[in-house]
Parts: structure tokens; C-alpha cells; sequence
């Protein structure tokens, strides 16, 4: 076939790869108007309910905590029930269903996207007329390749946000379950915290959630054994970022990064970090005291810029530099 029949033959290919783009596009077009606000309003439901979880685990930690102290001060017998009762209440892990739908809602893929007939060229037109046929047929072939690559793109979103819609109610209804597990959850920690506040006899909202018991320097080391070295708890001088506390700022504000699950699920808090310094400078024994709440990968996130910190100035007793235990909130704060 020469040059003049290749012509005839890809302009009407053109022209009918168009009106499929265009029927493609349009479909999707009706389609978006339906899937954007059930995507969002699904997306809202995840959160909340994240976060309820959230809360739940905290709850959860307050009694553990407060029935610890009690642990100390009373007898087996005399606490209103027993440790295996507290854990015995289950925390679902929605995660499971919430991931894979937050992760498709995220996907760029499925975000909201406009198509505009924005070919190279126009074979209507006197110019592209003009042009020799072997040079209309190189940019017919051109366009058709990019329109039929953009229709099997539009066609697959479809079809996924489709696939979407069409699971919704089961969704909905297993986020309808997790919400009344959580609650029935909640209610029962609430129980236990307040029987545990009752009997405490303080009247206090709050029980204690630690005790420490402050060590004398001089018994420490009277007690300790040669060959382990002594960490204080506390000293003289404490130990120190190099710079100082706006250093120490600026190192972490540059070094955190937000995991992807806290973006996710809009998740914000403090990771209570506590580490060694050596006489030496050096950082070892990282660990999250107390974690942001339902969020690990935040707790692993804090641990991996503690221990890419350069050497710190070490704290002194007497004016010796001595190995001296650290405790630094991390932040995370969503932007």
C-alpha cells in the first residue's frame, strides 16, 4: 500500500479512535460525579474509625497502667478483678479492611483527572493538509497511539471505581461492625478505669501511671557490678544534643519523615523515645517508652533519627562524663 492509501486508511482509524476516547471520557465523566463523594465520605469513615481505635488502645494502656500501681499496694484479692480481665478485651484491627480502601481512594490513579483532546495535530486542518503524506502519516500514527493509550487508562479507571461502588455496601457494613466493637470495647475500659479510680480512694480522675523510686548515687554504684557499666538516671549535668536544644530541634525537624500510614489515617501524636548516652557520646539502648497510638511504624520512625544523631555531649557527675539515660518526645504533627 502506498503513502495515499496508508493516508485514507489512518485518518479514518484516527477518527474513529477519537469518538472511542470521547465515549470513554464521558462515561467516566458520569461516573466520577458518583464515585468522588462516596470515596470521600468512606475515606472520612476510616479515619474516624482509626482513630476511635486509637483512642481504644489508649484507654486500654491507662487501665493496664493504673492496675499495675494497684499491683503494688494491694492485695491479689482485694483488686476488683484480675489482670486477664483487661485483656481479654478485644481491639479489632480494622486495618484490614481500612488500608486496602484508603489505598485505592490515594491511589493518583483514581484521583479526579480531565482529558482534553489535546492532540499534536489536526488533519482537518490546511496546515496538517500541506504537510507531505509521509510526514500526516507519522503524526496520525502518533496521535493514535497516544489516544489509545489514554482510553485503555480512562477504560481501567472505570472499571475500578466501579469495582469500587459495587463493594461499598459490604464495606460500609464491616465498618458499621468494627464501630460497635470498638464502643462495646470502649464502654468496658471505661468500666474498669472507673472501678480502679473508685478504688484507689484518691478521688482523683487520674491514677498514677508510674512510680519511680529515685536510687542514691553512692548505692548504685556500691551494688553494681564491675564489669556492668553504671547508667545514670540522673546527673549533674545533663547529657546534650551538640548545640543545644535548638540544634537538637532543627536536627530532627530536617532528619522526621511522616510514615505513610499516619498520612493515611491523618494520625498526629508522641512518641516518648528513651536512650543511653555513653561517657562517650555515643546513643545506644533506643526504645519508645510510650508510643503514638496506633502507629508503629511512627515509634520506628523516632527510633531511626535517634540513632542517626551525631555523637552528643555526655552527662557529668562531678564533673566526670558518665553513660546517663535520655527521655526525648518525638512529635509527629500531619502538615
Amino acid at each position: 500500500m502506498g503513502q495515499k492509501g496508508t493516508n485514507r486508511t489512518l485518518k479514518k482509524e484516527y477518527v474513529s479512535i477519537v469518538k472511542e476516547f470521547e465515549s470513554s471520557l464521558q462515561k467516566s465523566d458520569s461516573l466520577e460525579q458518583l464515585y468522588q463523594p462516596k470515596a470521600t465520605s468512606v475515606k472520612d469513615a476510616a479515619v474516624k474509625l482509626f482513630k476511635k481505635r486509637g483512642l481504644l488502645i489508649q484507654r486500654k494502656e491507662q487501665v493496664l497502667n493504673a492496675y499495675r500501681v494497684m499491683e503494688m499496694t494491694k492485695k491479689p484479692s482485694d483488686l476488683p478483678f484480675t489482670k486477664e480481665t483487661i485483656h481479654e478485651v478485644r481491639i479489632p484491627e480494622v486495618r484490614t479492611v481500612t488500608d486496602p480502601i484508603v489505598k485505592i481512594i490515594d491511589d493518583p490513579n483514581n484521583q479526579p483527572m480531565s482529558w482534553p483532546l489535546d492532540t499534536a495535530s489536526n488533519i482537518h486542518s490546511v496546515e496538517f493538509a500541506k504537510l507531505p503524506l509521509k510526514q500526516q502519516n507519522e503524526l496520525l500514527i502518533r496521535e493514535i497511539s497516544y489516544l489509545e493509550e489514554k482510553t485503555r487508562f480512562i477504560n481501567a479507571r472505570y472499571e475500578a471505581k466501579l469495582t469500587f461502588l459495587h463493594q461499598l455496601e459490604e464495606v460500609e457494613k464491616q465498618f458499621k461492625a468494627f464501630d460497635e466493637e470498638i464502643n462495646a470495647s470502649q464502654q468496658k475500659m471505661d468500666h474498669y478505669y472507673s472501678d480502679l479510680v473508685k478504688d484507689d480512694g484518691t478521688g482523683e480522675d487520674e491514677v498514677p501511671v508510674s512510680i519511680e523510686v529515685p536510687v542514691k548515687k553512692k548505692e548504685v554504684q556500691s551494688n553494681q557490678s564491675p564489669d556492668v557499666p553504671v547508667i545514670y538516671s540522673f546527673t549533674d549535668e545533663p547529657a546534650e544534643f551538640p548545640g543545644g536544644k535548638e540544634a537538637l530541634k532543627a536536627f530532627i525537624e530536617a532528619n522526621l519523615k511522616i510514615p505513610e500510614v499516619a498520612v493515611h489515617y491523618k494520625i498526629e501524636g508522641k512518641s516518648f523515645m528513651q536512650f543511653v548516652v555513653s561517657a562517650q557520646g555515643n546513643i545506644s539502648n533506643v526504645k519508645a517508652v510510650r508510643g503514638v497510638p496506633n502507629c508503629v511504624e511512627c515509634d520506628k520512625e523516632a527510633e531511626r533519627v535517634i540513632r542517626s544523631m551525631p555523637k552528643w555531649i555526655p552527662g557529668k557527675n562531678n564533673g566526670i562524663p558518665v553513660n546517663s539515660l535520655f527521655n526525648l518526645p518525638i512529635v509527629f504533627k500531619l502538615p
